[in-house]
C-alpha cells in the first residue's frame, strides 16, 4: 500500500508538472565514447545562469543543422571547446561563433565564399574530450579551419585524473614514453557508473527528476552567493593561471601540451588548418584591479597570464597560430569598466562570458583570424574554400 500510495503521488505530480507546463531541461546525455554529451534534439529554456531557448542539433551540439558533405562554395570554420563555447547562457546569435560567421561572410578575403561556423562545444570537456570529438564528428565535416577554444580555468586541470572530481565519469590520457594512451576506464560497470548513467537517461523522460535536480542546482547557486567569489566560479582553477609548482600540475601540462599538438597534426592530415584560442577567466578580466592583484599575491605571480605565454611557445615551436584574448579583454574591461563575465541572475564577474563578452570574443577574432584566411591581395580566392596544411599560397604562415 505505501509503494502504491507512493507511485499514484508519483505520476499524479508527474502529470500534473506536465500539464502546468513547468519543466527544467537537462540537455546531458551519456556518451559512450567522451563519458557525456548533449542529447540530440533536446530543446528548451536554460535559466540557471543567464537565459536563453537552447536547442540542440541532431548531432548532439548546439547549433543548427548542417550537411556532412560541404556544399560548393563554402569555406568551413569548426569550433572545439567547452561550455564557454556552447555558451547556454546567452541566444545562439548572440555567441561568439554565431556572430564569427557574421562578420566573417562577405569579407573580400573570401571572394564568393560563404563562411559556416560549426559549434562543437560542449559544457563540461577538457581538452581529451575535445581531442576525441575532433575524431568523432569534426573532420566528417570536411572543416578548412580547426579552431580549439581553450578555458584557461580548467582545461589543464580537466585532462587530469589527478586533478578533477567525478573522475570516473569521462575517459583521459595518460603519457606513456611520450605517447598519449587513452584510459577508458570509466565505463567498467560499478554502483556509481550505472546510477550516474541511469539518471541521466530517466531525467530527460521525467519532470519530476527534472524539478529535484533543479532544486539541487538552486541550492549550489545561492551557497556560492555566500562564499568567496573564486569559489563561485564553479570547476574553475586559480592554480591554472600560474607556472605549475608541483609533479601533478607539471604532468597535467605535459598531456595538455601533447593534447593539442595531437589535434594540430590530425588536423594538418586531413588538409585543414589548426588554430589555438585562449578564452578568458573572470578573474584575468576583472576591471577591479585590486582584486586581480590579491588573486596574484595569493598565487606568488606578477601576472595571470602563464597561459598565453605558455600556449604562444607551443605554437610557435610546433607551427600554429595562437590568438590569446585576456590581455586585450582585461585593457578594454578596465578602460570601459565593464564585466564580460557574470550576468544579472547570478553575478557580474563570475561564469561565463555574457553578451559583452561574446560580442568583443568576436571582434577580437575576426580581427585574428582574417590574416590566415585566403587573401584577397593575391587576386583569387581558395577554390572549394580548401586550405592545404601548410606553406599555401593563399595562407600567411
Amino acid at each position: 500500500m505505501v509503494c502504491g500510495g507512493l507511485l499514484a503521488g508519483l505520476i499524479l505530480a508527474e502529470v500534473g508538472l506536465r500539464i502546468l507546463g513547468i519543466t527544467y531541461p537537462v540537455f546531458d546525455a551519456y556518451d559512450a565514447t567522451r563519458g557525456i554529451a548533449l542529447k540530440p534534439g533536446k530543446q528548451g529554456w536554460y535559466h540557471g545562469e543567464g537565459g536563453a531557448y537552447v536547442k540542440i542539433n541532431s548531432l548532439g551540439y548546439r547549433d543548427v543543422e548542417h550537411t556532412r558533405e560541404k556544399p560548393p562554395g563554402i569555406f568551413r570554420i569548426a569550433v572545439l571547446g567547452d561550455s564557454f563555447t556552447e555558451a547556454r547562457q546567452v541566444s545562439i546569435a548572440d555567441t561568439f561563433c554565431k556572430q564569427l560567421e557574421k562578420r566573417l561572410s562577405g569579407r573580400p578575403e573570401f571572394g564568393n565564399l560563404k563562411v559556416e561556423v560549426l559549434n562543437f562545444g560542449i559544457g563540461g570537456y577538457a581538452t581529451d574530450q575535445e581531442l576525441l570529438t575532433l575524431r568523432l564528428h569534426v573532420l566528417d565535416f570536411s572543416p578548412d579551419l580547426v579552431m580549439l577554444a581553450f578555458c584557461p580555468g580548467n582545461d589543464v586541470a580537466g585532462n587530469s585524473r589527478q586533478l578533477i572530481l567525478n573522475r570516473e565519469r569521462k575517459p583521459f590520457y595518460l603519457l606513456r614514453d611520450g605517447k598519449l594512451i587513452v584510459d577508458n576506464s570509466f565505463r567498467n560497470f560499478g554502483p556509481g557508473y550505472l546510477y550516474h548513467r541511469f539518471l541521466l537517461e530517466a531525467i530527460h523522460y521525467s519532470r519530476c527528476l527534472e524539478l529535484i535536480n533543479q532544486a539541487r542546482r538552486a541550492m549550489v547557486v545561492r551557497k556560492g552567493h555566500h562564499v568567496p567569489r573564486k569559489q563561485y566560479n564553479i570547476g574553475l582553477f586559480d592554480k591554472e593561471l600560474v607556472e605549475p609548482k608541483d609533479e601533478v600540475w607539471k604532468e597535467a601540462w605535459r598531456i595538455t601540451d601533447a593534447l593539442i599538438i595531437a589535434m594540430n597534426e590530425e588536423v594538418l592530415r586531413a588538409r585543414a588548418r589548426f588554430v589555438l584560442v585562449t578564452l578568458t577567466t573572470p578573474i584575468q578580466v576583472d576591471p577591479d584591479v585590486a582584486k586581480r592583484e590579491k588573486t596574484q599575491r595569493a598565487l606568488g605571480a606578477s601576472d595571470l597570464f602563464y597561459t598565453e605565454r605558455r600556449l604562444r611557445q607551443l605554437g610557435k615551436r610546433f607551427g600554429f597560430p595562437v590568438i590569446t584574448l585576456a590581455e586585450e579583454l582585461q585593457a578594454a574591461a578596465v578602460q570601459r569598466h565593464v564585466y564580460f563575465h557574470g550576468f544579472a541572475n547570478t553575478a557580474f564577474g563570475t561564469g561565463h562570458f555574457n553578451e559583452r563578452g561574446h560580442e568583443i570574443v568576436a571582434d577580437i577574432l575576426t580581427r585574428e583570424l582574417v590574416p590566415l584566411l585566403p587573401e584577397s591581395r593575391h587576386g583569387k580566392a581558395l577554390e572549394g574554400g580548401n586550405l592545404s596544411p601548410s606553406g599555401s599560397p593563399g595562407l600567411k604562415q
